[in-house]
Parts: C-alpha cells; sequence; structure tokens
C-alpha cells in the first residue's frame, strides 16, 4: 500500500467533477496536480479555461515526494491536450523511482460520442503503456480501438497484454456492468448492478476515486475494489448526484 497518490485531473470552481471526488475520498493522500483550471464543466454554460504550467507543477509535486523519500501512485485523469501527455512522460522518465503504480482514466467520451480532440485520443495510448491499470468506460475503449463491444476489449488488451483494466459503462438492459480484466481472470470479473437514473456528471471521476481509495489507501483486492467503488456511485445517484458523496463514507 502508499499512503499518497498523485491526482492529475481537471479543477472546476462549479460541480462535483473532475479533482473534486478525489479530494473528498482520498483526503490528505490526494497530491493534486490539476491540468487544467476551469470555472465549472465543460458543458456549463459559459465556462471558462485558464491554462498554467501543468508540466511544472507535476515535476515539482514529484521532486518533492522523492525529498521526502517517498513513493507514490500516480493517477491521471482528464488532459487539456495531447501535448500534457509528452509532459507526463518526461515527469515518468525523471522520477520513475518514486512512482509504484501508474493509473490511467483516459477521459475521453461517453455514450458513443467523444468530447476530447482526435489529436489527444490517439496520444492517450502512450500513456496506457507505462500504466498498471486504466479505468476507461466502454466508448473509450471503441474509441482507442476502432472497434466496438468485445471486440474493442480484446484488441486493447491484446496490444496491452499487461495492462490491468477495469471497462465501465456496458450497456445491459436494466443493469449496468463493470468488468474488471488483469492476471488470471481470462474474460473478466462482472460486477452488475440495477442502473440508476440520474446526473452522469462526475460518476466516472468518483468512481476512479473510490476505487483508488480502495485499492491503494486500503489495501483491497481489485474485484472488491470495483464492487465498492460502483455501489458508491450507484448510492450518490440514488441520492441526488455526485456531490452527496464528497462528504464521507
Amino acid at each position: 500500500m502508499t499512503n499518497r497518490v498523485v491526482c492529475i485531473h481537471s479543477l472546476t470552481a462549479h460541480g462535483a467533477v473532475g479533482l473534486k471526488p478525489f479530494m473528498a475520498r482520498l483526503g490528505e493522500a490526494a497530491l493534486p496536480v490539476p491540468s487544467l483550471l476551469l470555472t465549472g464543466p465543460g458543458n456549463m454554460p459559459g465556462c471558462r479555461r485558464f491554462d498554467y504550467d501543468f508540466a511544472a507543477m507535476l515535476d515539482g509535486t514529484l521532486a518533492a515526494v522523492a525529498a521526502r523519500s517517498e513513493r507514490v501512485v500516480l493517477l491521471v485523469g482528464y488532459l487539456a491536450n495531447a501535448g500534457q501527455v509528452a509532459a507526463i512522460e518526461n515527469a515518468l522518465d525523471r522520477h520513475s523511482a518514486v512512482v509504484s503504480a501508474v493509473v490511467v482514466d483516459p477521459v475521453s467520451g461517453d455514450d458513443g460520442r467523444a468530447y476530447v480532440s482526435a489529436e489527444l485520443i490517439a496520444a492517450w495510448p502512450r500513456l496506457l503503456a507505462r500504466a498498471t491499470w486504466a479505468l476507461p468506460n466502454l466508448t473509450e475503449v471503441e474509441l482507442f480501438t476502432g472497434q466496438s463491444g468485445e471486440a474493442a476489449v480484446a484488441v486493447l488488451r491484446a496490444r496491452f497484454p499487461d495492462l490491468g483494466l477495469v471497462v465501465t459503462g456496458w450497456p445491459a438492459g436494466a443493469e449496468v456492468v463493470t468488468r474488471l480484466y488483469y492476471e488470471g481472470t481470462g474474460n473478466g470479473v462482472e460486477h452488475r448492478q440495477e442502473r440508476v437514473a440520474g446526473s452522469a456528471s462526475g460518476t466516472g471521476d468518483l468512481f476512479a476515486a473510490e476505487w483508488a481509495r480502495e485499492m491503494f489507501l486500503r489495501g483491497a483486492m481489485p474485484a472488491l475494489a470495483m464492487a465498492r467503488a460502483a455501489e458508491i456511485v450507484a448510492r450518490a445517484l440514488r441520492a441526488g448526484g455526485v456531490g452527496t458523496a464528497l462528504g464521507g463514507d
């Protein structure tokens, strides 16, 4: 286990998305490195974006980890552009000794559509190649492979055979399925639960934050971490949205 997770994600003033679930669920264990500063989620009217020196912030954060003789998990979520992929690669090259695992949540799209640039979608696999775990939804797997459904997952697994994979968002009628693939699981371990109506904004971020807490701070096995994270998301949706899950267990 580790006691720190460097979390790369967007930071918004409004909304319960991006870094906010990670800071709420991981507490002081989260070392937040914003990939982008925004007034609110991208679908918020009048949303404004603000750039800053992301590469320097990431390098300085990992340098401070090294100075404290610690090791961390590096978790990569939403990225503002493809250039940030190169910045993360460079940081991993410089500070590999302090990074115990790399988790990639390649935020790129949902419900069959992309919401980032084609350039960034093309760059994400460079980080998948360096990752220990990846947490894409099914749409993202399809965007990275040009295939659909089971075929898309098969292509991604063949391309990155050593990558632990948690694929969310499998359609299954009245249920939603999350599927886990890692060494020894063959065709995957499924977690099924009733689909809960409600706003999906931030649910992927909440899932990743809770999964990281269970895996790296609490030492849960991957399948149990997946099930607990999925239930936290369902509980938040039943209570009215992701914001309800940001204050406690």
